[in-house]
């Protein structure tokens, strides 16, 4: 991947993409992956030349072109870079490993939409670099391989080069949509894209490119993690590979699956599962023959499907599996959690499962002892077993059983009483701690013995809601969350651990955390870990402090967030995942796709099975707007939405929710909604989520349903939810004929022959329940009007300049910008709340958004109004904040280039100030401050009238 070569530049025709739409073109011969732009295809591709400077609409001075062409398998994209290098740069390009100061980059988006994307990066040394991005851009996965090939040849001032991306490697689905999303950037002495305002990592403003005209159906297929059984003979391994391979490609399908296994010693062997024949949106469980391995140790299994007519590699995967023979293993049955028993369980036996591992033949005439011993090695209780079948199954009561560490063990011996082989768990019983928290053996949470619904939050300190169970900050009447795994960066810990890896500092650093935390006799749980996937912890680091904080502190669960790609990455590193993957809400669109959701929850659902002990997902929404930290495009969810997806995780299965809630502006959704919303999740969460689960089969796969049965009043309840843009009238089964509440939508639906019959629009979801209680709950239409007059209300009479939303009905520009804090973030960022409505915030701890320049103590500033349509003006109102403005001017103009002044204030005094002038038609209002009282210039609304 680092090799260079040497060849000469062709010259090529190049197109602006102001007027060019980018499309890739067919190759009739595949180029070869060489930097080498000589391929006849490269001829007929026409090439791309238009480049802004990073987050400006200024064209850039690079000279960078590139052209796309596309094959059977590949999607390729060819780059000329006009450059000089240094002598010194050219010496760090021949030995750095490093790419970013100069290199391509190519961001991908098969969807076409604005949260994901794919990323690649192709060094002028020739050092390749991938990612999968998520949230807009925000989080990437290093992690992810993509098996791209790229070539670079470096001349005399300038360099080429070839990449070719894999259809396989981009996990499409149904072979993706007919407009992808793209952008192309350079890093080089300057930053360069070609995207809107020449961002980089802002999916939001990629832009369309058309899909590859190829058929990209049949590479729409995903591998499950491989699992295993060993077996030993003559002192090497035997392995049995299995696994699951989904179809996702629209159509039936049938292909062949190939396994190959590499270990130790260079040992490698080869199996095939010939003739798979899977349903379209369906999953084929295959097991391998028996493949012949070597001595103990890592091995690596790559398993590819492949097309059954030419055996093209469709999707691949690579695992890796660890080989070490155990003659016994212990499985702890009861108690399911931490292998800890807590006071309040009221736990009446200790029952675990001795696996023998040997084969028949060696099991023939075997015992098992198993039993407990005490710490000082005393065998408290013991019995022994036959081991002819394989596995024999042991029961202790637990009241005679002490409190502290105990050890739970299993010998297995021949029938000359030879030893076989032991094993050996470690079992707690737990003095009681007050307000201790445990999972059952039936799923539930438990905090002091009693069933609890987890509805908790993490949010802005005045968002607090009593109904949570438990939330950071707490709230009166909240159990706490400790803030486990913050100010990792400020305390110097980072630094220290990324410099000396894991040393003493570490179990020191984690203890005393831990141990100050656990005086707080009412707390819930420690909150280890935010988006690991995101800040580079990889999966032992996060499971090796998770595992030092649960020893330490066995009565409160460890939480971990991770966002959609780490949803299974983390399987082991916390019982809780407050997972989320931030579906965007579009301005134009009334309701988000959450597909994304449905993936990941599927994702996670088919391979926790492999789990020993799977965790526990608490779904966690977007409690803001990600255009107030600087995505494009986008808006804060709606309360249907927010309603909708927390309703689609309950439905697929997770166990409670975990609300995000940030207002930087206080947004109706989340001031008005949320306590709403928090008051129907608790109801359902008490009366249905935690209550006995029913079967219940939907009658389409995009139709999700949970179901149960309340053991204290028998009512019947069912969360369905739609996971297709679109609608759907169904007949869902129900298990009682008669009448069905529909909650928090004022309606009563009869059911015959145990079926209702309903309808459903894009993502949503209904709740039935048999239960007729008016729990005096708004209904979703109520709330939504509240919402809708509580923006109208921020309207105030005649006032233009007035929107909901970003870029509703201008947008909105200035000289510099405070909020503009990320590398990647657009230079208008949240500067548009100057228009929302909103003078002071309501909530005296947050301050709310408005135009802050950032030049302190330079003059002047200024901030501009582009509205989409003309209006006619005669006033303009200024909201300085904290008095921070002395003298500024008002300038009108038609065109953002010739500007009149009408207006001047000197020596502003009092809330706001108002400029009249003669009424005219305009299209740009700027505010151009020349003076101010401090070292920034500060306004928080700007409202335009007629007269």
């Amino acid at each position: 991947m680092k090799t260079i070569k040497l060849l000469s530049i062709s010259v090529l025709l190049c197109l602006p993409l102001a007027w060019a739409a980018i499309q890739p073109v067919k190759a009739t011969l595949a180029p070869v992956i060489d930097g080498e732009l000589d391929d006849v295809c490269w001829q007929n591709a026409p090439f791309h030349s238009d480049f802004f400077t990073y987050n400006t609409t200024r064209k850039s001075s690079l000279k960078t072109e590139f052209a796309v062409v596309c094959t059977e398998t590949d999607i390729v994209f060819a780059f000329r870079c006009l450059d000089t290098p240094t002598p010194e740069e050219a010496l760090i390009d021949r030995t750095s490993k490093g790419i970013f100061k100069e290199c391509v980059e190519i961001m991908l988006d098969p969807t076409g939409g604005k949260d994901n994307y794919f990323h690649f990066a192709i060094g002028r040394n020739g050092v390749l670099y991938d990612r999968k991005c998520e949230q807009g851009g925000y989080i990437g996965d290093a992690t992810w391989e993509s098996n791209y090939t790229a070539k670079v040849k470096i001349q005399e001032n300038s360099w080429t080069c070839e990449a070719a991306i894999p259809y396989r490697s981009l996990e499409l689905r149904g072979g993706g949509a007919e407009t992808w999303s793209i952008n192309i950037t350079r890093e080089s002495k300057e930053l360069a894209s070609i995207a809107l305002g020449g961002t980089f990592n802002v999916a939001a403003a990629f832009l369309k490119m058309k899909a590859p005209e190829a058929d990209l159906k049949p590479y729409s297929w995903e591998i499950a993690p491989v699992g295993y059984k060993l077996s030993l003979e003559s002192d090497k391994y035997n392995f049995i590979l299995n696994g699951e391979i989904i179809n996702y490609t629209g159509q039936d399908g049938k292909v062949f699956i190939t396994s190959t296994l590499i270990g130790p010693g260079k040992v490698t062997a080869f199996s095939i599962t010939p003739g798979a024949e899977v349903k379209r949106g369906e999953s084929f469980k295959y097991e391998t023959s028996n493949l012949r391995g070597g001595d103990s140790g890592q091995y690596t299994v790559i398993t590819q499907i492949r097309d059954v007519a030419n055996g093209r590699i469709l999707n691949e995967r690579t695992d890796s599996i660890t080989a070490q023979y155990v003659p016994v293993s212990i499985k702890i049955v009861s108690p399911s959690y931490r292998n800890a028993i807590f006071a309040t369980q009221r736990l009446e036996n200790v029952v675990f499962d001795a696996n023998v591992n040997l084969n028949p033949q060696e099991r023939k005439d075997t015992t098992l002892k198993a039993g407990i011993r005490s710490e000082d090695g005393k065998v408290l209780v013991h019995k022994t077993s036959a081991a002819d079948s394989g596995k024999a199954s042991f029961s202790f009561p637990n009241q005679p059983l002490p409190e502290g560490r105990l050890t739970v063990f299993a010998e297995l011996t021949s029938k000359e009483s030879k030893p076989l082989g032991k094993s050996e768990e470690t079992l707690r019983k737990l003095p009681y701690r007050k307000n201790e928290v445990f999972r059952g053996d039936d799923g539930n949470w438990y905090i002091d013995g009693k069933k609890r619904f987890l509805l908790l939050g993490w949010n802005s300190t005045h968002a607090f809601q009593t109904e949570y169970l438990a939330a950071m900050p707490s709230g009166p009447g909240n159990m706490d969350m400790s803030p486990m795994g913050f100010g990792l960066k400020s305390s110097g810990f980072v630094a220290r651990y990324q410099k000396e890896g894991w040393t003493d500092y570490v179990t020191e650093f984690f203890t005393k955390r831990t141990l100050n935390y656990m005086k707080n006799e009412h707390l819930f749980a420690h909150y280890w870990l935010d988006e690991p996937d995101c800040m580079g912890w990889s999966r032992e680091f996060a499971t090796r402090v998770a595992r030092l904080i649960a020893d330490l502190d066995p009565w409160h669960p460890v939480v971990i967030s991770t966002g959609g790609q780490g949803v299974t990455a983390y399987p082991d590193s916390g019982e809780l995942n407050g997972f989320h993957c931030y579906p965007s809400p579009r301005v134009k669109k009334p309701m988000a796709n959450f597909s994304k959701i449905v993936v990941c929850l599927d994702k996670f659902n088919r391979e926790k099975v492999n789990w020993e002990k799977p965790q526990d997902i608490v779904y966690l929404h977007q409690g803001f707007n990600y255009g107030d930290v600087g995505n494009q495009n986008t808006r804060v969810p709606s309360y249907e939405e927010y309603r909708n997806q927390n309703f689609l995780a309950l439905a697929m299965g997770c166990t409670g929710i975990l609300h995000y809630n940030r207002m930087g502006v206080p947004y109706p959704e989340l001031t008005l909604g949320m306590p709403e919303l928090i008051k129907e999740q608790k109801i359902v969460g008490e009366h249905a989520i935690i209550q006995m689960p029913i079967p219940l089969q939907s009658p389409v796969p995009e139709l999700k349903l949970r179901a149960s049965q309340n053991e204290g009043d028998g009512s019947l309840w069912i969360i369905a939810v739609y996971t297709k843009d679109g609608e759907l009238s169904a007949e869902i089964p129900v298990m009682q004929n008669g009448a069905w509440q529909v909650l928090s939508e004022n309606r009563r639906i009869t059911a015959n022959g145990n079926k209702i019959k309903d309808h459903f629009t894009s993502f949503q979801a209904h709740i039935y329940t048999t239960d007729m209680t008016d729990y005096k709950l708004k209904s979703i239409q109520e709330i939504v009007k509240l919402i809708d007059d509580e923006y109208e209300a921020r309207r105030k009479p005649g006032n233009l300049a007035y929107q909901r939303m970003e870029n509703q009905v201008m947008t909105v520009t200035a000289s510099s910008n405070k909020y503009c804090s990320r590398s990647s973030a657009g230079t208008e960022t949240a500067l548009w709340h100057v228009t929302d409505g909103i003078i002071e915030s309501p909530f005296p701890d947050l301050n709310e958004q408005c135009f802050s320049d950032s030049t302190p103590n330079q003059n002047p500033d200024w901030i501009e109004l582009n509205f989409h349509d003309p209006v006619a003006a005669g006033k303009v109102v200024v909201y300085p904040k904290k008095n921070s403005l002395k003298d500024y001017e008002v300038l009108v103009s038609n065109d953002g280039e010739t500007w009149t002044t009408v207006g001047k204030v000197e020596n502003a005094t009092g809330p706001a100030q108002a400029v009249t002038f003669d009424k005219q038609t305009l299209k740009y209002i700027r505010i151009f401050v020349t003076k101010t009282n401090g070292p920034n210039t500060l306004i928080s609304e700007i409202e335009v009238y007629e007269k």
